[in-house]
């Protein structure tokens, strides 16, 4: 197997050292002068920094502003059409510029020290010259010329998207959503020396791709420099992309034969297969950095994207037939994530607190606060501003011999500490080494049953802890104030015994950053980060001899993928489930920024993280979704089987369970799911998605009511029946999911009971007729959920429960 490595090497420099440097968005305009350049300018309001206007370029498409801070006397403007006798000054300006100024300004009177600012943006494609010029009509002298142009290509986003050895050529595309132009030439260094270039002045429009003339052979290594010689050279010199490609595997450094410490990223092992069987070699993804995605195929040249940017990616999800109720179970838990059911015949569930206590509530819904079990000092310090973490007590379960065992599991976040399995290696981060907020760890732990009533409770203690497994989580450089994000954490049995791990790809935004690596931790299975992980708490046969690997694990024994791996290229799944009938196991994961997902989680298979965020590419440079033309799987592949976009205010899936309990029959073998809402609006939704292949929204009460909490988890009990965890403003809840309306009757010593179950929400009536007919006489009876009535045996009737 050749190793995940990168075929895109990412330099430290900065466009503007190749001449004139970006203008500051804001411009401060001092004293006027009779000497060029007319004005003094400063990049500060207090005017202590002074600029020189002609050592500045303004790009297209960028917004500017200019600001009169000293002076008077020589009222400032713009033009770039002129006036009738060929100057500028006193000049015009087309509509391929747009100018907001205040009403008292204007081409004869423009901005001074008590009139505002003026502020201006340039067209794509904008090609009249720019003048400023003094609005006195004796100055007409007083007109300087702006330095303009597209904007400079952003070196990172100009990448080789396919080589054609049978016909000598290279296709680059600029992956962008503005127009650029080159400052210089790049040249393609072909297997170490300059073949050719690309000429300064080029201009590429958004997501453009052209091609050039390079020779090639069927193996080799392109790369694209911003200098001639490139690797040659004797001094450091900024490489923008490039790979090595062909049958066998180069040995040594293929991209350089000097030190470049400067370098974000260098691997003597960036390499593509390449049979020649093809026309070419073609990046199918957006992620040009894993040479995973690049693939043999027919020459595809000139036209890299479809759609660089899918504006409307899913229709909207609709409201579905099935209606439900609601009951609450408790609201005086705190961060509740998730209920367990102990399975052991006293009626408790278990409640799963993201603080670290685990408390306890019965049949009759009364919740018992003093914890059963309680690692809340452990933990890593949670819930500081703002509010929310993702790290915490995430997951429990019970071992599937627990009743004969007394073992169970759990995952939560410990600090910095002890030795953990799995680590980031020195160097990891593009030669930085990974800055580590906390660690994840799963705990096993026996219950010893002290007061001897055959059940876990809190007069009970706990032995024998032992880690499982531990491993590091990294700091999140983009949301520091929550520590760490996309840390997964929910555990579960399969049908088979094992117990499924969810681990994140480590956090930040697209899956890159502190901690992720060049071609980032999701669709890499040499590391634990964006995986499901299978793994037997009952074997040995692990590194750390803790835990055993499952015989039929995808990757046992192959070098560079963990044994533990059961399927990766996740973002943050969350609460993977087998489903107890068909053993399928289904599990969510959550979008970047526009498509969530439902997952049938498959054998070793690839889920698309993140060369694709759904079933669209991703972009890591911009953050879009979007499409290329004569698309090509990726390898190993699998595609979400159900997805949606956030265009109804959707945020964030929250995965659940395959229905299999028997309260409400319009949702066996469903998956039921939610979205977690709007961050702190407090209404999530819940959803549910069908054998058809559609998701739709549950009806909620008899008017389809908002929930007042987002959702945090759907749980199920042994039965099968659902529930749901969820945070308010200031209380947070656990409802049971029930029918909108149901009837039992029940025989006990010669009476009829009726009892009306539903939703809270609503009104519930139980109405009793002494028959079917219309005019059939009737009493209705107001109920709450689980009231009812008592009839004799030997009454006839028909009883109807509506809710409204």
């Amino acid at each position: 197997m050749k190793k995940i490595i990168s075929s895109i090497i990412i330099s430290a420099f900065t466009l503007g050292s190749y001449g004139l440097s970006p203008a500051p968005q804001t411009v401060y305009v001092g004293y006027g002068t009779w000497g060029s350049p007319y004005y003094s300018f400063y990049s500060d309001s207090n005017g202590n920094n002074p600029i020189n206007l002609a050592e500045y370029e303004f790009y297209h498409g960028t917004q500017y502003t200019f600001t009169k801070i000293l002076g008077t006397q020589h009222p400032f403007f713009i033009s770039d059409i002129p006036d009738f006798d060929g100057s500028y000054h006193m000049g015009y300006l087309s509509t391929n510029i747009v100018v907001t100024h205040p009403g008292t300004v204007s081409r004869i009177s423009g901005i001074t020290l008590n009139t505002g600012s003026l502020t201006f943006n340039m067209n794509a494609g904008y090609t009249n010259n720019l003048y400023y010029y003094c609005t006195r009509s004796g100055h007409a002298s007083m007109v300087k010329v702006f330095n303009t142009s597209p904007p400079h290509v952003s070196q990172n986003q100009l990448i080789i998207t396919e080589i054609s050895p049978a016909d000598d050529l290279v296709e680059v595309t600029y992956f962008d959503n503005k127009s650029a132009i080159l400052p210089r030439d790049f040249y393609f260094v072909v297997d170490g020396l300059s073949s050719s270039f690309i000429p300064e002045g080029t201009i590429f429009t958004a997501g453009e791709s052209k091609t050039f003339s390079v020779n090639l052979s069927n193996s080799g290594s392109i790369w694209l420099y911003s200098t001639q010689n490139g690797a040659n050279n004797a001094t450091y010199e900024p490489m923008m992309c490039g790979l090595a490609y062909g049958t066998t595997q180069p040995t040594g450094d293929i991209h350089s034969t000097n030190a470049y410490e400067k370098l974000l990223w260098k691997d003597p092992e960036a390499f593509a297969y390449f049979s020649g069987a093809s026309n070419s070699l073609r990046l199918v993804a957006f992620d040009a950095t894993n040479p995973d995605f690049w693939l043999e195929s027919s020459s595809d040249l000139n036209s890299f994207y479809d759609e660089q940017v899918v504006s409307d990616l899913h229709p909207d999800i609709l409201i579905g037939d099935v209606k439900i109720g609601l009951n609450l179970v408790t609201d005086g838990v705190n961060h509740p994530i998730g209920i367990v059911d102990p399975n052991d015949d006293s009626g408790r569930l278990f409640v799963l607190q993201q603080t670290g206590e685990i408390l306890s509530v019965d049949s009759d819904y009364n919740l018992n606060t003093n914890p059963i079990l309680d690692i809340s000092d452990e933990l890593v310090s949670l819930f500081s501003f703002p509010g929310y973490d993702e790290r915490g007590l995430l997951g429990f379960a019970f071992h599937p011999n627990y009743l004969d065992n007394n073992k169970f599991y759990y995952y939560a976040s410990y600090p910095v500490g002890g030795s953990p399995d799995y680590s980031f290696p020195v160097g990891y981060d593009g030669g930085e080494n990974v800055v580590i907020d906390h660690h994840s760890v799963v705990i096993e732990e026996t219950y010893v049953d002290n007061n001897l009533n055959g059940v876990f409770d809190q007069g009970d203690s706990v032995t024998n802890r032992r880690e499982l497994i531990r491993f590091e989580q990294p700091l999140s450089e983009n949301f520091p104030v929550i520590g760490s994000n996309h840390n997964g954490g929910n555990l579960s049995f399969d049908s088979n015994g094992y117990l499924l791990i969810a681990v994140g790809d480590g956090g930040d935004a697209n899956d890159t950053g502190n901690g992720h690596g060049v071609i980032g931790t999701g669709a890499d299975p040499s590391n634990i980060w964006g995986s499901i992980l299978r793994i037997d708490p009952d074997g040995t046969n692990s590194i750390n001899g803790a835990y055993g690997i499952p015989a039929d694990n995808p990757f046992i024994n192959e070098i560079d993928k963990l044994d533990e791996i059961y399927a990766y290229g996740f973002r943050n799944p969350w609460n993977p489930s087998a489903d107890p009938v068909s053993g399928i196991i289904y599990s969510t994961d959550s979008g970047q920024n526009n498509v969530q997902e439902i997952n049938r989680v498959e054998w070793g298979k690839f889920h698309g993280w993140r060369a694709k965020e759904g079933s669209y590419l991703f972009d890591t440079l911009s953050g879009n979704n979007g499409t290329i033309n004569n698309p090509i799987n990726l390898e190993n592949e699998v595609l979400p089987i159900a997805e949606y976009d956030h265009d109804q205010g959707y945020a964030n899936i929250i995965g659940g369970h395959v229905y299999r309990g028997t309260a409400i029959p319009e949702l066996q073998g469903a998956y039921i799911c939610g979205d977690y809402g709007a961050f702190f609006g407090w209404s999530g939704t819940l959803l549910y998605y069908q054998l058809d292949g559609t998701i739709k929204e549950l009806y909620i009460g008899a008017s389809n009511r908002d929930l007042n909490c987002d959702v945090r988890a759907i749980s199920k009990d042994a039965s099968g029946e659902l529930y749901l965890s969820g945070n308010g403003g200031t209380n947070h809840f656990i409802y049971k999911i029930v029918p909108l309306v149901d009837l039992s009757l029940e025989e006990i010593s010669d009476q009829m009971h009726v009892t009306i179950i539903g939703d809270e929400g609503s009104t519930l009536s139980l109405i009793e007729m002494n028959s079917l007919d219309s005019d059939a006489s009737s009493s209705t009876n107001v109920l709450n959920s689980g009231g009812g009535i008592i009839r004799s045996i030997n009454t006839s009737g028909f009883f109807k429960g509506i809710a409204e």
